[in-house]
């Protein structure tokens, strides 16, 4: 009977200190909800509040005098919206072969964002970041523990470099 005594208080400790766990994880603070995409060999958060929706790249109208970093337009549900290519944007480490379009609400409109895949959508809290450098050319406020990036969408959509004269 004492080893069927000893598995049973094991267990219940191992059972409190799971339900422990649950209970604080519920208690922290939440920075974002946001989808986790990949570009280059890079990872991004887009908030979630920002996004419109999340459709399969389809053929991109590239027009003369656009900047490497506007791949042009595309027609989505009735609209033509301006593409930015985030590999070429953000500078990212390895090649980037966008295969879908986060469409992003902006003070300016609407706004489609070329990435490669759109991993997951998570919750990420504010005891798993780390504020970015504000000055970065970067659009970022914060980096996770895990090194996902979370964009700046307001600071990306006012740069003046996706405005073309």
């Amino acid at each position: 009977m004492t080893a069927e005594n000893d598995l049973a208080r094991i267990l219940l400790e191992r059972a409190r200190k799971l339900a422990a766990r649950t209970i604080g994880a519920a208690d922290r603070t939440v920075h974002a909800d946001a989808a986790i995409v990949d570009v280059g060999t890079e990872r991004f958060a887009i908030p979630s509040r920002f996004i419109r929706g999340i459709v399969p790249l389809s053929r991109v109208m590239r027009l003369p005098g656009f900047p490497p970093h506007l791949a042009g337009v595309v027609h989505v549900r009735g609209e033509l919206l301006s593409v930015v290519d985030l590999g070429v944007y953000l500078a990212t480490r390895g090649a980037s072969r966008p295969r879908f379009l986060v469409v992003v609400r902006t003070d300016a409109g609407p706004l489609g964002l070329a990435v490669e895949e759109v991993v997951e959508f998570r919750t990420i809290h504010v005891d798993e970041i780390e504020p970015t450098d504000s000055s970065s050319r970067r659009p970022t406020t914060a980096v996770t523990r895990d090194l996902v990036q979370l964009l700046d969408i307001p600071r990306l959509a006012n740069d003046e470099s996706l405005v073309v004269q």
